[in-house]
């Protein structure tokens, strides 16, 4: 009777660990229809930061169109760098651990085809790196707005953050001829609690274990 206690109690303590370790996913797309949308033609800076289903996208200057011809999706708002070079981070609030799935891009202006490079910093402090060049398609030139889907290596899991460009300023014509916007970012969540002292959890679990296992094995406790 006492090695069947024994076989529980290591079987609830190899689950317990596991399950301590192991991080739950969850997916997210991060599509900014929280933002508000007229009919108007306007365009709106949102600051140096944006919040949305637990992910932080930070820039120099963040902003986006209010009138639907001149989006990158129809009737729905998309961000973009609001300053020539400036880096657009994305990285979840809590600082957990995430995976970039896919997200749509579109050009401001068809006369270029800007490249847009991806840098991830990964947990383990390697870099993962990935270019996408557009399509020079203008939203303009679409009655439902145009954006090109772009997916992300099996490289960019694990990732702590993500950074990209936005394009240099264009000639004194045209400013933003080499910039882009960016929506409907897919990612997958960690929730791993990179905050809790883990190894000391399990210190204090195999302890209790321990006390537990030689108070069983005092006679007369069978």
């Amino acid at each position: 009777m006492y090695n069947g206690y024994i076989r529980k109690a290591t079987l609830f303590a190899v689950l317990f660990v596991s399950g301590l370790m192991a991080g739950n996913a969850r997916a997210v797309v991060i599509d900014f229809d929280g933002l508000p949308f007229l009919s108007a033609r306007q365009t709106i800076s949102i600051g140096t930061s944006y919040e949305e289903d637990g992910f932080r996208i930070t820039a120099g200057s963040l902003a986006y169109f209010t009138s639907a011809s001149d989006d990158v999706i129809a009737s729905r708002p998309a961000l973009f760098g609001n300053l020539p070079n400036t880096e657009i981070t994305l990285r979840q609030i809590n600082g957990n651990p995430f995976t970039l799935h896919s997200m749509d891009l579109a050009e401001l202006d068809h006369l270029a085809k800007p490249t847009v490079t991806f840098t991830g910093l990964r947990s383990d402090h390697s870099i993962v790196t990935q270019s996408f060049d557009l399509d020079g398609s203008f939203p303009l030139l679409s009655l439902t707005g145009r954006a090109e889907t772009f997916s992300f290596s099996a490289g960019f899991t694990d990732l702590l953050s993500v950074s990209w460009f936005q394009g240099p300023a264009g000639p004194s014509f045209n400013r933003t001829l080499y910039s882009h916007q960016f929506d409907n970012i897919v990612v997958t969540a960690s929730q791993t609690l990179q905050n809790v002292p883990v190894s000391g959890g399990i210190g204090l679990f195999v302890l209790g274990f321990a006390v537990l296992t030689g108070f069983m094995r005092q006679p007369g406790r069978i």
